[in-house]
């Protein structure tokens, strides 16, 4: 939903939603609790109010991470049977979970990698989405491809936030399995 506000904001005359369609005019996004306004306080936190939920959040920032570039070395493989995440092929809608912390010179207290993923030899047509270990899976795709297609895409992917360092994989290609591959290129501390 695409909501035009005006430069003041105040869409309301009464500056009061009194229903539903009235709330919809200063509602800002969906998948939050009736989001009316962002400002970002003197702290340099966001906070959101949401009127529904009867409630103030603050989103604080975090704290600035730096960059440590690698030599590119490759985590996973799923074609290498003998290698630590050899295969098998990730298989459709089932999660498969690797470690990276500790591999390819990545430190047990990385916070994100920078990463080359590529797929291949892919069975049917779907896409792979990459996300933190213990994390649900997002409802984006990492990297999409056909049948038969190898693709290739780069990313920054938060590791697992509970100090596992790990991250998930989970093909979507109904019937299918694909191979993985994941170089990586550097992390953030």
């Amino acid at each position: 939903m695409s909501v035009k506000l005006d430069p003041t904001r105040r869409l309301l005359n009464d500056l009061v939603a009194l229903n539903n369609a009235e709330a919809d005019l200063v509602r800002l996004g969906t998948g939050f609790p009736a989001v009316t306004d962002l400002e970002m306080g003197p702290d340099g936190n966001v906070y959101v109010v949401a009127i529904a939920a009867g409630a103030v959040y603050r989103i604080r920032s975090a704290p600035p991470r730096d960059f440590f570039s690698l030599t590119p070395c490759r985590v996973v493989d799923t074609r290498n049977p003998a290698g630590s995440f050899g295969g098998p092929a990730l298989s459709s809608g089932v999660e498969r979970v690797f470690v990276l912390a500790g591999q390819c010179g990545i430190p047990t207290n990385a916070s994100a990698v920078s990463l080359n993923v590529t797929v291949t030899q892919p069975t049917a047509a779907g896409h792979v989405t990459l996300f933190p270990g213990n994390f649900a899976a997002p409802s984006t795709s990492t990297l999409n491809f056909s049948g038969g297609q190898t693709r290739a895409n780069n990313l920054v992917l938060s590791l697992a936030t509970d100090g596992d360092g790990d991250i998930s994989a989970q093909a979507t290609n109904p019937g299918g399995t694909v191979h993985l591959i994941i170089d990586v290129n550097g992390y953030f501390q």
